[in-house]
């Protein structure tokens, strides 16, 4: 009868502690095993070992692994919004339109949507902004190229100080009307080729030679070669740059050099 009572007494705090928590058929199994025990000692240790396994299957849960996740991801996309800003900035310092800003997501929507998908979108967002950086980079190389009418003054200015220009548009800017145009390494206009239009003599001999360019270049030192007044072709003068800010010049690419300088005054008629 003792035993009777006690093994019931068991069995109803095993009940007990198994719906205490929400225990399964294994721990509830193990405490009705622990009833069996005869010596009460080691009962009441197998009791109290299985109503501590069932109460600690009742724990708080620990973080969802895939929260951590999500973090991340709102962590690079708001990376990726200031990135945006950065380029807007820089649209509106280049005085031009400023980009749409995108429609803000909202944490509940962050929230629901799943990993994978998100993932996917953020790095759809990254490869978009890269095309638009690319394409802030390509307006602002066109800022910074100078226009057609900017090299045909500087070529018409031919014997005043060159400012520099950059090499990617020695190309485009070589072949101007009435002459072609030298350049140097660094860009910088070295010579100048042009057909002779007219020319004359001092009355020391010295040239005077109209380019078809417009300029007038006068003689002050060295051989003047032979020009003919009727010549099959024309003459081409080439002006280059000599030393201590002087110019030289040859015709039609012979051996001989003189010394010129870039005049203004009336035109005198070939002889």
């Amino acid at each position: 009868m003792k035993n009777s009572v006690f093994h019931t007494v068991i069995i109803a705090a095993a009940a007990s502690a198994a719906w205490a928590a929400p225990a399964n058929a294994a721990s509830l199994a193990r405490l009705l095993a622990c009833a069996d025990i005869p010596r009460a000692e080691e009962r009441l240790q197998c009791f109290d070992a299985a109503s501590r396994e069932a109460l600690g299957l009742g724990a708080e849960p620990g973080p969802r692994p895939e929260q951590s996740e999500v973090q991340k991801i709102e962590a690079r996309e708001r990376a990726l919004e200031a990135r945006e800003r950065a380029l807007e900035k820089r649209e509106k310092d280049l005085a031009k339109a400023p980009i749409p800003a995108a429609a803000p997501t909202s944490v509940a929507e962050k929230a629901m949507a799943p990993a994978a998908t998100s993932v996917a979108a953020l790095e759809q967002r990254a490869k978009e902004l890269a095309a638009k950086e690319a394409e802030l980079k390509e307006r602002e190389a066109k800022l910074l190229k100078p226009d057609d009418a900017k090299l045909a003054e500087e070529a018409t200015l031919f014997g005043i100080p060159i400012p520099f220009t950059r090499k990617d548009t020695l190309a485009q800017s070589n072949e101007l009307p009435g002459q072609t145009i030298e350049r140097d390494d660094d860009g910088e206009i070295a010579a100048l080729r042009s057909n002779v239009r007219e020319w004359s003599k001092t009355a020391e001999g010295m040239l005077i030679i109209v380019l078809e360019n417009g300029q007038v270049w006068r003689q002050t030192d060295g051989d003047a070669p032979r020009l003919s007044s009727e010549p099959e072709s024309p003459h081409v003068a080439r002006i280059s740059r000599g030393a201590l800010g002087s110019y030289n010049m040859t015709i039609d690419d012979s051996n001989r050099l003189m010394k010129v300088r870039r005049v203004d005054g009336k035109q005198s008629k070939k002889k």
